[in-house]
């Protein structure tokens, strides 16, 4: 709604989300969200927002999961027994790279936390871009941007290597090149097994 113009629409749907995560707030336990454009645009767009005296008194953070690992200690007997020997390579969402720069070395820590191999690879947009890849006029310059940004790491690693953040990311991948790359939970989560 936001990206599209229907302000009108999107700023009753901040208002609704914000009481929603307010209330949710006050329980005092962790809001994590796994996809950094929609936690972002909650820190970003939403403050916009905040012109409305309805907003500006509801108070949530919700953190991205790499911000949250972070923030707790891990249990190291969990991961003790962690034998991957897989050299994951990350690539990240552009929203989540430019509002929030740190996250690549958070990544960079929760990996060696879990004792996992992990290479970042600087990449620009997948070309997905939220709506903007799947509109018919923006087919040919999706397709373009995925080439230039993200095809050739893609192509020089395994399937199981690759990993993205972004769901719309994750989404690009599979319609450009036949399957869906794991967000790093996933391969978080396996080396737990």
């Amino acid at each position: 709604m936001h990206v599209k113009g229907f302000l009108t629409h999107f700023s009753n749907l901040v208002e609704e989300n914000s009481q929603f995560f307010s209330q949710v707030a006050h329980f005092n336990i962790p809001m994590i969200g796994l996809d950094a454009s929609t936690v972002l645009c909650y820190r970003d767009e939403y403050q916009d927002q905040k012109t409305q005296p309805t907003i500006n008194n509801n108070q949530f953070n919700i953190l991205l999961f790499s911000e949250w690992l972070k923030s707790i200690n891990i249990n190291q007997n969990l991961i003790s027994n962690n034998k991957s020997t897989i050299k994951y390579t990350l690539l990240q969402h552009c929203t989540e790279k430019s509002l929030l720069p740190e996250s690549t070395k958070q990544w960079l820590n929760v990996f060696k936390q879990f004792n996992l191999n992990l290479d970042i690879i600087p990449s620009g947009c997948c070309g997905m871009a939220g709506t903007y890849g799947h509109e018919i006029e923006h087919l040919s310059n999706s397709k373009k941007l995925f080439k230039q940004n993200w095809q050739e790491t893609i192509e020089q690693h395994k399937e199981e290597q690759i990993l993205a953040t972004g769901f719309s990311c994750r989404c690009q991948t599979k319609r450009l090149k036949g399957f869906k790359p794991k967000h790093p939970l996933t391969a978080l989560l396996h080396s737990l097994q």
